[in-house]
Parts: structure tokens; C-alpha cells; sequence
């Protein structure tokens, strides 16, 4: 039965059988699926089977930013429409959308330094998730990233609002740099 259903029924069905086993207050229950309703018949929602790399751009373009394609083909926003460049890679097979970043870190900062410093970063804001890569010879990066579910669809203002988030939350935690340890 399942199978036959649209994306949308399927999101929603859970909620229908809640309703149905007395598991959910109804009222309450009718109230959320007729938001969702809306929210799937608006213009801007983006269904699970539209979302491209393509699409995903339009979605930017149309809401002021100037987003270019990188050599992976992934979308990348400069820090000129926002507080930190972002680069946006869409794993279809996955139903994910992965906001993503980097910044180089200054030479000779210690490991275990860089490493307690991404710890704290990561107990203080929830998104992006930080972590770190490189060595001492090589230099070190500080990362972040943040997935996105596009399993059922997206909402493109959320969209947006989610870009503009990541990027000012990774500019925040290397703000935490207070003493210019890890940072220029």
C-alpha cells in the first residue's frame, strides 16, 4: 500500500494512523497536516525529485544571491552575499544537501591546541559541525558542515535561511579565536 503513495502521502501518513489509533491529540494532528499542505502546495516548496544542483542555484539566484558552480560541480556562495563563502554539494542517492567550508589555520599552532579548540566550537554551536584536518608540516584546516534532508522536499526559503545560518554560525566559532591563536 505504501509503495502506491505519493511522497507526500507517505510524510504525512504517520501522522493519519496517529490520528486513526488515538495515538494523537486529532484537532491538534489536522491543524499540523493542513500546514504541511500548504507547505507542499506552495510555490516555495522544491519536491524531492526537483531538487538539482540546477534547481538549488535558481533557488539562490532568485533570492539575490550570485552563486557560480565549483571543478566538483558543487554550488559555491562568495562572502559577498554572505558572511562566509559556502559551498553547497547535493548527494542525490543520499536525499542530503551538505552545506560545507573550510579555513586555513595559522602556522605553528599545536594539535592538541587546534583540537581542543574544535571541541569547544562544537559544544557552543550546533551547526555547523567543526572539525579539523592537516599536520604541523602541512598546516592545519578548521572545517565545517551541515546536512540538509531533501527526502521530502525542501522549503526554499528554509533553504536560504539554512545557507545564511551555516555561514554566519562558521564565522562565529572562528570568531571565538579571541586571542588570535588560530586565526588572522
Amino acid at each position: 500500500m505504501i509503495e502506491g503513495m505519493s511522497e507526500h502521502v507517505r510524510f504525512l501518513a504517520s501522522s493519519i494512523v496517529g490520528i486513526a489509533v488515538g495515538d494523537l491529540n486529532s484537532q491538534y494532528a489536522i491543524k499540523n497536516l493542513e500546514i504541511e499542505r500548504n507547505i507542499m502546495n506552495s510555490e516555495n516548496f522544491l519536491e524531492s525529485e526537483k531538487i538539482t544542483i540546477e534547481s538549488l542555484s535558481d533557488v539562490l539566484t532568485e533570492a539575490g544571491f550570485e552563486p557560480s558552480l565549483d571543478e566538483d560541480q558543487d554550488i559555491y556562495v562568495s562572502n559577498e552575499h554572505i558572511e562566509f563563502g559556502t559551498f553547497i554539494s547535493l548527494a542525490t542517492d543520499k536525499n542530503l544537501l551538505q552545506f560545507h567550508t573550510y579555513a586555513g589555520v595559522k602556522s605553528g599552532v599545536k594539535e592538541s591546541e587546534l583540537y581542543s579548540f574544535v571541541n569547544s566550537l562544537n559544544s557552543m554551536i550546533a551547526r555547523p559541525q567543526f572539525y579539523a584536518t592537516g599536520s604541523v608540516d602541512e598546516g592545519f584546516f578548521l572545517y565545517g558542515r551541515y546536512f540538509l534532508s531533501t527526502q521530502f522536499g525542501i522549503n526554499k526559503k528554509a533553504f536560504v535561511s539554512a545557507l545564511e545560518k551555516f555561514s554566519g554560525a562558521f564565522i562565529t566559532g572562528m570568531r571565538q579565536d579571541k586571542n588570535d591563536i588560530f586565526f588572522d
